[in-house]
């Protein structure tokens, strides 16, 4: 069986939800993870390791697109998945693995979708950080009791942030930044809002 990872639609989230799915891939190795994401969001995924297959979603910004959502559900509802992890936190975002009739359907509650969801961590008063809100154990509830000693439950931070360039992408950067004499000072590294704001490690 595979599993569907609703992508978020910033690129700077979906950087910070690669944690959620090296801690699925700790526990599954097995288990083949797919990538649904916007056009613009593909590229993250194809960086991620973890990730098996890229699937692009049908996507504009203020449209619900519900027949381009149906087609592709039911294409999805014949390719073996069983459980999605949904993580933005809008309801259109919820409705690809419900029409595909995705048994486990993974995710925060967010804007009134609890009918679209099968599990959904309890509410906190204050959000983590986008890196624990991804990573937050208590997303993982459904996989079996019967956990190896290091299950993403027992982790005690997620695991790093890795993501694999291929070399012809990152050729051009590396040509640019290793010039003799030229001096970078990063800024914006995060956003003002301090939850959504990249780690700098």
């Amino acid at each position: 069986m595979r599993t569907l990872i609703v992508a978020p639609n910033w690129i700077g989230d979906a950087v910070m939800a690669q944690p959620l799915l090296a801690l699925l891939k700790a526990y599954e190795p097995k288990r083949p993870l797919d990538w649904l994401a916007a056009p613009h969001i593909l590229p993250v995924g194809a960086a991620m390791t973890e990730i098996d297959r890229l699937i692009e979603a049908p996507q504009r910004h203020g449209q619900l697109q519900l027949r381009a959502r149906w087609t592709l559900a039911r294409k999805l509802g014949h390719a073996g998945y069983d459980r999605a992890y949904i993580l933005p936190n809008s309801a259109k975002s919820a409705l690809i693995p419900w029409f595909a009739g995705i048994r486990e359907r993974i995710g925060y509650r967010g804007e009134s979708r609890s009918a679209l969801l099968t599990h959904s961590p309890d509410s906190v008063a204050r959000r983590a950080p986008m890196v624990e809100h991804y990573g937050d154990s208590r997303t993982l509830a459904v996989l079996p009791r019967q956990r190896p000693s290091r299950s993403p439950c027992c982790m005690r931070s997620p695991p790093a942030r890795r993501l694999s360039v291929r070399n012809s992408r990152s050729h051009p950067a590396q040509s640019l930044f290793s010039r003799p004499g030229l001096n970078l000072v990063p800024q914006n590294v995060g956003q003002r809002v301090i939850l959504r704001r990249l780690p700098t490690d």
